[in-house]
């Protein structure tokens, strides 16, 4: 499964953000592994930084809002019934 974070950072600095209006990785692999898979690996996988261009770096250094660049590959497999 390739994921990544989805926070609520559109405009908001960072210090601003809330928990409770985001989706971490670790909610995801705790989806998974209620729903009988084992996590085994998670492996961040770094993206490309070019859809980030100058003027809107700028505005979110300024704002100090986060840019994510990578992902996560969570590899899991089908956990044995007890």
């Amino acid at each position: 499964m390739v994921n990544a974070d989805w926070r609520d950072f559109q405009d908001k600095p960072a210090i601003e953000e809330t928990r409770e209006s985001s989706i971490l990785i670790t909610d995801y692999c705790r989806l998974l592994e209620k729903s009988s898979w084992e996590v085994t690996h998670i492996i961040q996988a770094p993206m490309s930084s070019e859809r980030f261009q100058a003027n809107i770096v700028a505005a979110m250094q300024k704002a100090k809002i986060l840019g994510v660049t990578s992902m996560y590959v969570i590899i899991g497999k089908q956990a044995k019934a007890v």
